[in-house]
């Protein structure tokens, strides 16, 4: 404590004395000598005063804080009016409890945002019950800080409609999933993890409860989506929310200098509501491995693709899934009037190969989104997906959809998606969606 009020005090003597300098400095320019002599004793009587201010300051303080903040009034001081209006807003500050209290709680606060979204939605299913649903679809609360130099942490908690994949087939319903009452909200911790930001060999690793590295999009939240449903080959293959597990992921940004390189390694306990995985016995895990490319085509043009490997179990006893994936996006987005024009095309694919006692079952899966900017604001999409299920490769599930967005602000957009559904289980139908978004507080961007 004696050493930051030390501090302090020769801070405030340099930045005094630096001005009684130039002060007297001009005096001897501008006065004759017995006007110096009385303008340097005021100065020196002012400077004594502020000393005994300084010393009397009991309150502790950060002495980093102090001393920055006695340097910059000194600093602003010389623009106006001199030592008496350099160190008086300081002293007043650092002798406030309370204005010390607030600005350590500030710097102390996590990150906090809330995103809503409302959607409407018009079934064309006959068999839906209703086929008119306007209102709160989701509401989402992220707590995100450093936690120190070398960690950071994040908090996701959702509060949202219970839902089920598009159409499933009969043979995959599950009972107990429709005890949920129809149009309820609940909370569910969505993520929590740490990620330590500074490890050797220019790896990261984050552990907790997170979105897997599965392709591209899957590490994306659902509002943040070029299209307004979760894509049909993550419902049916994983669930509604995508593909979300607990357990550790490394991150390594491999050593190569013609282009980008990241290779992603996961141990998981395995997903408690998945089709294709199950969290089972006898330490049975699940690993997931994904390698990213990203090449610079141009000034103007990117390209990103991914290859990726998961194998785990899909019952409580003996049998295992083995996925295999893929995943391209191409980015186009001009040096000149690229907040007008841009251009983007993702597309994934999958190959599960699923191991029961009656023998293996092999179904695909895949999406393809196109998004065109044509405005400063707006954007136009198109969508194709076709999806089989993990338990029945006879079965199968198409849709084409039309997307429109308008991005207010960066802080809010408003989306319309119609979709034509065709496949070999059910009669064909459109469904139309309509989605508003909206963000308060300091959301982090998302992945590139």
């Amino acid at each position: 404590m004696n050493t930051i009020r030390h501090l302090i005090r020769h801070l405030a003597r340099i930045g005094i004395l630096a001005i009684v300098a130039t002060t007297v400095a001009f005096a001897q320019e501008k006065s004759d000598s017995n006007s110096d002599k009385e303008q340097i004793r005021q100065l020196q009587e002012r400077v004594l005063e502020l000393e005994k201010k300084l010393s009397a300051i009991s309150t502790p303080v950060s002495g980093f804080a102090a001393a920055d903040s006695i340097s910059a009034s000194i600093q602003t001081g010389l623009f106006n009016g001199g030592p008496a209006s350099m160190l008086q807003p300081v002293l007043q500050q650092q002798q406030s409890p309370a204005g010390l209290r607030q600005s350590t709680s500030q710097g102390m606060n996590p990150n906090i945002s809330v995103i809503g979204t409302f959607m409407g939605t018009r079934d064309g299913f006959s068999e839906a019950e209703r086929d008119i649903n306007i209102g709160l679809d989701e509401a989402e609360f992220a707590f995100n800080a450093v936690v120190d130099p070398y960690a950071r942490a994040d908090f996701y908690i959702g509060a949202g409609k219970h839902s089920e994949p598009t159409i499933l087939p009969e043979a995959l319903h599950d009972e107990e999933e429709h005890a949920h009452e129809a149009g309820a909200m609940s909370f569910e911790l969505e993520e929590a993890y740490v990620t330590l930001l500074h490890l050797p060999l220019s790896t990261q690793l984050k552990a907790g409860k997170f979105r897997t590295k599965f392709g591209k999009l899957n590490e994306t939240h659902p509002h943040a989506y070029n299209f307004l449903d979760m894509p049909l080959m993550y419902q049916y293959f994983f669930s509604t929310h995508g593909f979300v597990d607990e357990g550790i992921s490394v991150r390594w940004l491999l050593p190569n200098s013609a282009f980008f390189q990241e290779l992603t390694l996961q141990i998981l306990n395995g997903p408690a509501e998945n089709f294709s995985f199950t969290r089972a016995e006898k330490n049975r895990l699940l690993y997931l491995a994904h390698l990213k490319n990203y090449f610079d085509l141009n000034d103007n043009t990117s390209l990103e693709v991914g290859l990726l490997g998961a194998t785990g179990p899909n019952d409580v006893t003996d049998y295992r899934s083995n996925i295999f994936a893929a995943d391209v996006t191409l980015k186009w987005k001009p040096l000149q009037k690229n907040r007008y024009s841009s251009f983007e095309w993702s597309s994934e694919f999958l190959l599960s190969k699923r191991n029961e006692a009656g023998g293996e079952i092999s179904s695909v899966g895949w999406f393809s989104n196109m998004r065109y900017q044509f405005a400063k604001r707006w954007f136009l999409g198109g969508l194709a997906e076709y999806s089989e299920f993990p338990e029945i490769d006879t079965m199968n599930h198409k849709a084409y959809s039309g997307i429109l967005q308008f991005y207010a602000t960066e802080f809010q957009k408003f989306e319309i998606q119609g979709r034509y559904n065709d496949g070999n289980y059910f009669d064909s139908f459109f469904d139309v969606m309509l989605r508003a978004v909206f963000v308060i507080g300091a959301h982090g961007a998302h992945q590139y």
